[in-house]
């Protein structure tokens, strides 16, 4: 499930004492149940920082987890205790997964499972997108010696891009920069390219 030899060491020190907490739990779990992180939490993960309109860094405000159908209720199972809103299906557009959302003094984490995408555009179809394909060998990051899996900035930029939202924007900024700096190879010149018009 986790086969990446490569792990990326973070210098990031966004995270508050409570969300180390979380990723501790996640870095515990990860060979049992099938899961990246994604969002705002995986961009600090890969030392992506993502000013709001002052010009100062945002603060991570949730750490999504992304995981299969199974995985989310084995996560329920496991964090019953740190419940807020008990994993289910739901639809709430753009997106569709078994959703569930926890705390640990505060510090949130979201859990979806079998997550999907409906994209709005002038290319879009109609048809949902699944994010499966994150799982199936994600980037390891060490956090503080906790290995995390996180979700590509590939796959992060692209989907930012195709969702098309304005509190968005920064975050496709901020990971064109980033690698535009040479801080990174994942995405193509292709999609660089796209994401730059």
């Amino acid at each position: 499930m986790y086969s990446n030899p490569d792990i990326y060491v973070t210098k990031t020190e966004q995270f508050t004492p409570q969300q180390e907490r979380i990723l501790a739990i996640i870095a515990g779990l990860k060979r049992k149940i099938p899961m990246v992180i994604g969002g705002g939490a995986s961009l600090a993960l890969q030392d992506i920082v993502v000013n709001d309109e002052d010009g100062e860094p945002m603060k991570v405000a949730d750490i999504d987890v992304i995981t299969t159908q199974e995985g989310a209720y084995a996560l329920n199972r496991i964090l019953r205790p740190l419940e807020l809103k008990q994993v289910e299906f739901g639809v709430k557009d753009p997106f569709n997964s078994h959703f569930g959302v926890f705390s640990n003094d505060g510090a949130v984490l979201e859990v979806m499972g079998d997550l999907a995408v409906r994209v709005s555009g002038s290319d879009a179809d109609g048809t949902w997108h699944s994010y499966e394909h994150r799982l199936e060998n994600p980037k390891m990051v060490n956090y503080k010696g906790l290995i995390v899996p996180v979700s590509s900035l590939d796959d992060q930029f692209i989907s930012y891009l195709r969702l098309d939202r304005p509190k968005d924007r920064r975050k496709i900024e901020a990971i064109a920069e980033h690698l535009a700096k040479g801080n990174g190879t994942e995405l193509s010149p292709m999609t660089y390219t796209f994401g730059r018009n």
